[in-house]
């Protein structure tokens, strides 16, 4: 007949068992609250990097895309703003001809000039455009680019510079966003103010 050993001090056991059930039953309620397996390093040192990098992976594609996102109003409002300045140069070019015609009339010629000198103010204005906080057309500098100055040819003088802004928009990919002023509407071959200014 065998016999059966008994522990004469159980609690120890008894405490042991419980403390390891209450902590699965932790561990098992945080996972249920969190929905995620792994809510501290040590429940999975390898998971927890993983998560680590996806975070931080993440975290760089939210900048990519706030960055892309406030390019597109950058540019958006730049093309608007050129498609202005094209409409402007039309009417201006309408106007030279008008004014070409030798049969208009003192008065007539006053107002193609008067009207000259409007769409002038209209392009100055223009090539200033800000978007959010920052002129578009001053190069990297944050000057306003264009003001009215009567010792220049073309009456206005170009206060930015020639450099240009660029995002990155991904990994290792950066976008040039600007051009200059003194490219588009200050350029020696073709001054936008100049050309205004010998028309009227």
């Amino acid at each position: 007949m065998s016999s059966i050993r008994v522990n004469p001090y159980p609690l120890p056991d008894l405490l042991a068992a419980l403390a390891t059930t209450q902590q699965q039953q932790n561990t098992a309620s945080l996972e249920l609250a969190s929905g995620s397996r792994i809510n501290q390093p040590s429940d999975d040192p390898a998971g927890a990097a993983q998560m680590v990098s996806n975070a931080a992976e993440s975290s760089q594609a939210d900048s990519f895309l706030h960055s892309i996102t406030s390019v597109t109003g950058l540019l958006q409002t730049a093309d608007s703003t050129l498609n202005s300045v094209v409409t402007a140069l039309q009417r201006a070019i309408s106007l030279g001809t008008e004014g070409a015609n030798g049969t208009l009339s003192d008065s007539d010629r006053a107002d193609v000039a008067s009207e000259l000198t409007g769409i002038k103010q209209q392009l100055l204005s223009l090539a200033n455009t800000p978007y959010q906080g920052e002129f578009i057309f001053s190069g990297t500098s944050t000057v306003q680019p264009f003001v009215t100055d009567a010792s220049s040819p073309s009456g206005v003088k170009y206060n930015g510079n020639t450099g240009t802004n660029t995002v990155e928009v991904g990994q290792n990919y950066s976008l040039q966003i600007n051009l200059p002023g003194s490219q588009l509407f200050a350029a020696p071959s073709g001054n936008v103010f100049q050309s205004i200014s010998e028309i009227g």
